[in-house]
């Protein structure tokens, strides 16, 4: 109430994106005081977003990667019912290739996560048939390592069963990056949600801009790209500032919120209304 009174406005735009899974004075309270709409940007965000979920066409390929499988958990969960296949990446991927025992070294990954691993593998048998989940989701056969992570390392590409106890997984491996650019290729809609390894140093950000390569060049394909450090790798690799995507998406936790089907509470006091 005191916000609203204060601005002295008449009526409340929500255009932020970026902050409407934050149940702020800002983004939620005001929407009670006020009249209040939807903004163009934000407009444009829930349609594409929502829409790439909820009605694709097909096939549908999702590609993720960035830090953690627990971040992405419930996108995960999201993904495997709706998927026609899910392309694994980043050190995401590495937590996936530990719970199946391969030696990482000394790359990031986490170790808490194999119930979890075990579960999300669990719901794919029930969709695919047992036999049939590595080829719905997809992980790394071999990956860019180096003993450590600074401008100076050099790419070294190696099987996911030849990583060496002193050195790190930082990107995919040119045999992964083939594999999976070629089905991005085939997808009538993408939904890529983070980067193919440490994408900040060039060394390590092949993988990355060959996904970023092969949905930019599929003509037919709907492609949503996640906010925060896909969106940021994105808008610096296309020479059109994103326009070679159906949609980059201005927000990190709000985009993914939204792709795992989470309410965001600017958004539904918005609908309420």
């Amino acid at each position: 109430m005191q916000l609203a009174e204060t601005s002295g406005a008449d009526f409340f735009v929500q255009d932020g994106f970026g902050v409407v899974h934050r149940a702020h004075a800002s983004t939620e309270a005001i929407t009670h005081e006020l009249p209040s709409i939807t903004g163009l940007l934000l407009e444009k965000e829930y349609v594409s977003i929502t829409g790439a979920m909820k009605n694709p066409k097909r096939p549908l390929v999702a590609v993720l990667g960035g830090a953690k499988v627990s971040d992405k958990l419930p996108l995960l969960q999201a993904l495997v019912p709706i998927a026609d296949q899910i392309l694994v990446g980043g050190a995401m991927a590495n937590t996936f290739l530990a719970a199946r025992g391969y030696n990482l070294g000394k790359s990031k990954y986490e170790a808490d996560q194999g119930v979890e691993i075990e579960e999300i593998m669990r719901q794919v048998t029930v969709k695919v048939g047992a036999g049939n989940g590595d080829e719905f989701l997809r992980l790394p056969s071999d990956v860019a390592v180096a003993n450590s992570v600074d401008e100076a390392s050099e790419r070294k590409v190696v099987g996911i069963d030849a990583i060496s106890d002193e050195e790190l997984a930082l990107d995919i491996g040119e045999r992964t990056i083939e594999d999976f650019a070629a089905r991005v290729k085939t997808a009538h809609t993408v939904i890529w949600n983070g980067t193919m390894g440490y994408a900040e140093l060039p060394q390590f950000s092949h993988g990355s801009a060959r996904m970023a390569l092969a949905i930019a060049t599929n003509v037919s394909a709907t492609s949503v790209v996640g906010g925060g450090d896909t969106a940021d790798f994105v808008l610096g690799w296309d020479a059109k500032e994103g326009a070679s995507f159906s949609h980059v998406s201005t927000g990190g936790g709000a985009s993914l919120e939204r792709m795992s089907g989470q309410p965001l509470p600017g958004i539904e006091a918005l609908l309420d209304k």
